[in-house]
């Protein structure tokens, strides 16, 4: 992009005589992830509980001069003011799409939008110099993030659209302009925000109102019935059994006819929903001219598309970032944010392959790559290829250059990797994955998936059930749930969470070291730690007489503690009795300074001690107003957790603390509705049997097969934390799309499960807990609770974190 600010102005009908000559080169929206400022247009969104515009004095410092805004802003940057800034980011994005003239597929639907356009773009990019959304960018902001990236030399774009509710769509048409359009499976998700489904259908189609060709499955009934009524049947273009395109599977083979044409593929995938994504793909293909072989050719490369960002914890006490899928400049730019936000104090190093078939000259392309990675300035780069070993001398950083991935694998030395983030981000024929693979810190074959998007999802639902003064502290012990302290702690961070809360010092100081400066509450404690609480801003929970005494008398400068008083739970907390006892002990020791006061609601997810939780809240009010009056200074007062916030809103005082909501585990079918549960354990199958009829499966031949049975024996066990209160059909795994019952004893490191009538392999993957597998169903089954299961998951299971 090479835009003057000027003409951005007038484009967006702003009369500013006054802006001086600048180009723009960027547009943001995000402040944490500018690696450009000097050239960067800095767009102020406005939502419920964001504000962009707070940044702004932070990103002049930076070096940021240009931004669009909606309020008066005082500073020495250039602003250009407007009354709606996302109206004015869409607008811009549909201006820059004017701009080409390349083909555009837009994509829609409930399901499968995401993996249709991925498989797609594989395709078209073989023979079309093709640019698509990243990731799953559908959303009013993602579409129009998602353009920005379109160059002259794109032939093709595929940009996928998402809507919830009634209007959405009709400011992504503006801004897509498809000429074909591709309607994948409508399903119920975001059911609620429509009168019915025909309203939602209507909605998705205004995306294609001035495309030319529309490609459905008339298969799918509703869709058959409805979709002529919005959309002229000359621009139709239909597949199933009796579709334009006819499909009909024979055997193994799915055979096509189409006008004259006749012919059949085998596909790569073997579940419904796949299966239905890859026809989309290969009736786009058939429109593109492309014949029955190249068909079969493009689709045998596709499979599982993992377009995730993954932070995985390496050897050498590093973290390595796997994004090993693709290597684009779009791409690119994402996955260096990515790094930058997880970077947790440590020095980076970026692992870069060529990159294949961008339409550019390897000059104007790699200045591109040299200046988003100085941007970041890494310790180390190290470059693998032919084409971008070439450019070695531009990179500001240490320098290693490899011809290929064996090379590098063979002679580098590993070990000065030590205490490194490392983004490894490669071309797929450049096999990337097998660096990943030695810089992983555990073969174990279990992982446990943390999707920190889902998490952030979750903290706004319960961030839109609060007012916008209240403050949320969020609660990472007990390594966060399970799900790893540190990543989830610098996810919140990178959300400008108000507070954290640890268990222990040690844990408090390990942020700390890791680059969050967020504040952090200590809930368990004790004085002798006054000098490590000091010097890292650590601030303890206090709930004993003694405590404060020692706190007060070894106190050198003003020392920050929060007050537990107890009011029913009875764990931990000063008594009514003693709460004058304490506010003598303030007065004795003023270097003692109260941030808050809360207490713990022991039954606030249980309606039928709903007058026991008032009473504590009742108590608290009284027991925080004594303390507050007697310091004499403003104190923060908190009391709910999840439940609290979800059945006590109008308690919610200055703070809430929130924590297994914020991991997706809802205390209601309500909230349940509204969350998504950030952790999957998964598993891989070790080895497949037949166990004739008579015979015993495992420990003390508990089971006995009533009939002929497959096994398949899975690699997690009881020393995993997956319970042995599973064993015996008790458990259950998800496993080839169907839900199977864990057969014969849970061992140490392994589990048999039933997959008889099954095509089983061999690494097959199972999932043990996650969006298939209820955690709390499962842990309701063996009479426990799902906080039981998601912190018993032992620490040689592999943390992977990802988003997208």
């Amino acid at each position: 992009m090479d835009w003057q600010l000027k003409e951005i102005a007038k484009q967006l009908g702003v009369a500013n005589n006054t802006l001086p000559e600048l180009s723009i080169h960027h547009i943001s929206i995000d402040s944490r992830t500018i690696l450009q400022p000097e050239n960067t247009l800095f767009i102020a969104l406005s939502g419920e509980r964001h504000n962009g515009h707070q940044y702004i004095p932070e990103l002049i410092k930076r070096g940021v001069k240009a931004f669009i805004v909606e309020e008066e802003i005082a500073g020495e940057g250039v602003f250009i003011k407007v009354e709606n800034t996302l109206l004015a980011f869409q607008k811009l994005a549909q201006l820059y799409r004017s701009q080409f003239e390349l083909e555009v597929v837009g994509i829609t639907g409930s399901n499968g939008k995401t993996i249709v356009k991925e498989w797609l773009w594989q395709c078209l990019r073989s023979q079309f110099n093709t640019v698509k959304s990243p990731k799953s960018f559908n959303s009013q902001v993602g579409v129009p993030l998602s353009i920005f990236q379109i160059q002259p030399t794109h032939q093709i774009g595929v940009f996928e659209a998402g809507i919830s509710q009634p209007h959405e769509m009709e400011n992504l048409a503006q801004i897509i302009q498809p000429q074909v359009g591709v309607l994948t499976n409508l399903g119920s998700a975001h059911d609620e925000g429509f009168s019915d489904r025909e309203e939602k259908l209507r909605e998705k189609l205004t995306l294609f109102k001035n495309a030319e060709t529309i490609v459905y499955c008339s298969d799918q009934v509703f869709v058959e019935q409805h979709i002529s009524q919005y959309i002229p049947k000359d621009k139709l273009f239909s597949w199933g059994k009796n579709g334009k395109l006819q499909v009909e599977k024979v055997g193994t083979e799915f055979h096509f006819k189409f006008s004259d044409s006749i012919f059949s593929l085998k596909l790569p995938v073997n579940d419904k929903a796949s299966i239905e994504n890859c026809l989309h793909v290969v009736a786009v293909l058939v429109l593109k001219g492309f014949s029955g072989e190249e068909i079969q050719k493009q689709i045998s490369k596709l499979g599982a598309v993992d377009m995730r960002l993954k932070l995985i914890m390496g050897n050498y006490n590093s973290l390595v970032v796997d994004d090993s899928y693709s290597n684009d400049l779009p791409a690119l730019d994402l996955a260096l944010n990515f790094l930058k936000k997880h970077r947790q104090g440590k020095e980076a190093v970026v692992v870069l392959s060529d990159i294949l078939e961008s339409g550019l000259s390897q000059h104007l392309l790699y200045k591109e790559v040299v200046d988003l990675v100085n941007a970041l300035h890494p310790k180390q780069v190290v470059l693998i290829g032919n084409e971008i070993t070439q450019f070695a001398s531009m990179f500001n950083s240490q320098i290693a250059s490899f011809s290929n991935t064996e090379l590098f694998l063979n002679e580098f030395d590993f070990a000065s990797f030590h205490d490194k983030i490392i983004l490894v981000k490669g071309a797929r024929r450049f096999s990337f994955e097998k660096i990943v693979k030695k810089l992983s810190s555990s073969v174990h074959e279990t992982t446990l998936e943390v999707n920190l998007d889902l998490m952030v999802h979750n903290l706004n639902y319960f961030k839109s059930q609060l007012k916008k003064s209240t403050k949320v502290m969020a609660m990472v012990k007990a390594y966060a749930y399970g799900s790893g302290y540190l990543e989830v702690a610098h996810a919140l961070h990178f959300q400008q969470i108000d507070y954290l809360a640890v268990a222990y010092v040690d844990e408090g100081v390990d942020l700390r070291n890791n680059g969050i400066h967020t504040p952090i509450m200590v809930m368990n404690v004790e004085p002798e730690n006054i000098d490590k609480l000091a010097n890292y801003k650590l601030e303890p929970e206090v709930f004993r007489l003694d405590q404060v005494k020692a706190y007060g008398a070894l106190a050198k400068d003003d020392f920050f503690i929060h007050i537990k008083v107890d009011t029913g739970m009875h764990r931990l907390g000063f008594d009514a009795s003693e709460v004058g006892a304490l506010v003598e002990l303030l007065k004795q020791y003023p270097k003692l300074k109260v941030k808050s006061v809360f207490t713990h609601l022991s039954s606030a997810d249980d309606e039928a001690e709903r007058d026991f939780t008032l009473s504590q809240l009742t108590l608290f009010d009284q027991l925080a107003n004594q303390i507050s009056a007697a310091c004499g200074y403003p104190i923060m007062k908190h009391a709910l957790n999840s439940a609290g916030i979800q059945f006590y809103s109008d308690h919610q005082y200055d703070m809430v603390r929130l924590g297994i909501g914020l991991y997706g585990i809802g205390v209601s079918e309500e909230a349940q509705k509204n969350l998504a549960v950030i952790g999957t354990l998964k598993s891989r199958v070790s080895q497949v049997r037949t166990i004739p009829k008579g015979e015993s499966i495992g420990y003390n031949r508990r089971w006995k097969a009533e009939s002929e049975m497959k096994i398949a024996t899975v690699a997690i066990g009881y020393a995993d934390g997956y319970d042995r209160g599973f064993s015996n059909g008790v458990g259950q795994v998800f496993i080839a799309d169907t839900i199977r019952p864990v057969v014969g004893n849970v061992c140490m490191d392994m589990i048999m499960v039933d997959v008889t009538g099954l095509d089983i392999k061999v690494n097959d993957e199972v999932e043990l807990f996650g969006p298939h597998i209820s955690w709390e169903t499962q842990a309701q089954k063996i009479n426990t609770i799902s906080y039981e299961l998601l912190t018993g998951i032992g620490e040689r299971v592999k943390r992977v974190f990802y988003e997208g």
